[in-house]
């Protein structure tokens, strides 16, 4: 049963994410998007990823509700977001080997679909507007993060610790190759 769950979860998201086009999309495709994802639990306070680490997983939040906090250095201030069921969160991460650019924590019980590389190599397969959709976020992020990535604290000693090539710190060269990335799925 538990299967059937995140088989729901899955095309729920597409729904919102597609509309109508979510239709369009095989159930054996979206079985096998099933098939490679995990679902992950936080409770009220729990922490899904510190501003500044690296991970190999992006999640899509289905249920509760996710807050967000982004520390700049040298600045008292903070950028504070929360985030609700339908968003993708650490993508970037996943896909270019920059650190996330915040940290995020349950605001009360979330539930969340965890992606693999492979997973949401499948996600972008499911139908040609997923790449597009995704790219479209992901450069409204980068924009609207470009002071995160100069102002990052320890960033160089946070790419240190996880052993990151220097150039994926670059959020140029980060960007163009989660484009290209996306585009390469896209094309098979």
């Amino acid at each position: 049963m538990k299967c059937k769950n995140v088989f729901e979860l899955c095309t729920d998201f597409l729904q919102g994410l597609l509309g109508r086009d979510a239709a369009t999309i095989a159930e054996t495709e979206i079985w096998s998007l099933v098939s490679k994802l995990e679902i992950h639990r936080l409770a009220p306070g729990d922490i899904l990823c510190t501003q500044g680490h690296i991970s190999q997983s992006a999640y899509i939040l289905v249920g509760g509700t996710i807050d967000g906090c982004v520390e700049y250095v040298g600045d008292t201030r903070t950028k504070t977001f929360s985030l609700q069921s339908g968003a993708i969160l650490g993508e970037i991460c996943l896909l270019t080997g920059l650190p996330h650019t915040a940290t995020l924590r349950a605001r009360d019980n979330a539930e969340l679909l965890k992606l693999s590389r492979a997973a949401f190599v499948t996600l972008l397969s499911l139908q040609s507007r997923i790449p597009r959709i995704l790219a479209d976020l992901a450069i409204a992020r980068q924009t609207d993060d470009e002071t995160y990535l100069e102002h990052l604290p320890n960033l160089s000693e946070a790419a240190a610790h996880h052993e990151i090539a220097p150039t994926a710190i670059d959020p140029l060269s980060g960007l163009a190759a989660f484009c290209r990335f996306l585009l390469d799925a896209r094309r098979a």
